[in-house]
């Protein structure tokens, strides 16, 4: 099993494409959590 940590947003468009991704991830052995963005996040995604 490989080892650190993979950050991931537009998370939307996972939940809105893949039926219960993230109850098969963890069924897995995955450890999932979600976080808001901070506001300089969201500007860091604006201007990319």
């Amino acid at each position: 099993m490989a080892n650190g940590v993979t950050e991931i947003t537009g998370v939307h468009h996972i939940d809105r494409g893949y039926e219960s991704l993230e109850e098969k991830l963890k069924g897995l052995g995955a450890k999932l959590w979600r976080e808001p963005l901070s506001h300089e996040e969201q500007e860091q995604l604006k201007s990319s």
